[in-house]
């Protein structure tokens, strides 16, 4: 089995993105890392586009992907968790680390139902990033990052901001890191019986990736196990195997590993041979 990444490309003007399509709550790789800001070219509903936060596997619910502030006046700012448009990830990749990922979640996740939509009069007298708790989709996108310390678009309007945050330079189109693992035990061409430990100590996502959600352990295709904890950079994941479920012979075991963004990568395979059969003694003499 392999990863299948399907890949589209839109030029906007002066740097390109690559689309992410949410279909219900489940994220089409690639996708974001969390943090991400998510930019939504809309067809004239909201004016220039609309602008929200991955927060993946970040929160406690683990179907919750988006924090968004969305029309109409006075609605609060909200999950989302299915979006039915392209989106496009454009986020300063190159300053962002796992740390100001988590910290830029936190902000927008502590807004959810505390800020309000602004209204048009209400942006106009400068309520749209958070002032007297009201604010944009821009305007929480803008104050998340600029809570860890960076202002991914500098002196805009607010008018604009959808249409210039896809336009600016100041924003990346960086490429998904990709959660790494490998199966280290039981080790290749190893006889098994009974129960099993099956562990993953190489797992890991990087120093500017989501962190690590739950790594699967798979018999051939079969799930035969999840171990599921969260960690930033790297830990090691195990589960325990009942091979008499499976018939003695040849197979093979991998794992896929998940991070909080909802990337995915399957390791190598590793061939195992099962054998639970007892031996057998049969009396030749007469």
């Amino acid at each position: 089995m392999g990863l299948k990444v399907k890949i589209t490309i839109i030029s906007l003007s002066l740097i390109q993105f690559i689309p992410i399509n949410f279909i219900g709550a489940e994220p089409i790789s690639p996708s974001a890392e969390i943090g991400d800001i998510l930019y939504r070219s809309d067809g004239g509903q909201w004016g220039p586009g609309h602008a929200m936060l991955f927060v993946g596997h970040y929160a406690n619910n683990s179907q919750k992907r988006i924090v968004e502030s969305i029309p109409p006046s006075g609605y609060p700012v909200q999950y989302n968790s299915s979006i039915s448009h392209d989106i496009v990830k454009t986020s300063a990749e190159e300053v962002l680390d796992n740390v100001k990922r988590r910290a830029i979640c936190d902000f927008a996740i502590s807004k959810i139902g505390v800020w309000v939509y602004s209204s048009a009069d209400e942006m106009l007298l400068g309520e749209w990033k958070g002032q007297s708790g009201k604010c944009v989709c821009h305007g929480l996108t803008e104050a998340a990052y600029e809570s860890v310390g960076l202002n991914p678009i500098p002196g805009v309007d607010w008018w604009t901001y959808p249409v210039d945050q896809c336009n600016s330079s100041n924003l990346a189109d960086a490429s998904v890191l990709l959660p790494s693992g490998s199966v280290n035990s039981p080790t290749a061409n190893t006889i098994v019986r009974g129960e099993i430990s099956l562990e993953d100590d190489a797992v890991k996502d990087w120093n500017t990736g989501s962190g690590i959600y739950k790594v699967n352990f798979y018999c051939d295709e079969t799930l035969v196990g999840t171990d599921q904890h969260v960690c930033n950079t790297e830990s090691d994941y195990d589960v325990t195997w009942n091979t008499t479920n499976s018939m003695d012979g040849q197979h093979t075991i991998y794992t896929c590993v998940h991070d909080r963004g909802g990337n995915e990568k399957e390791t190598d395979t590793v061939t195992i041979y099962i054998d639970n059969t007892k031996p057998t003694v049969t009396n030749t003499k007469p």
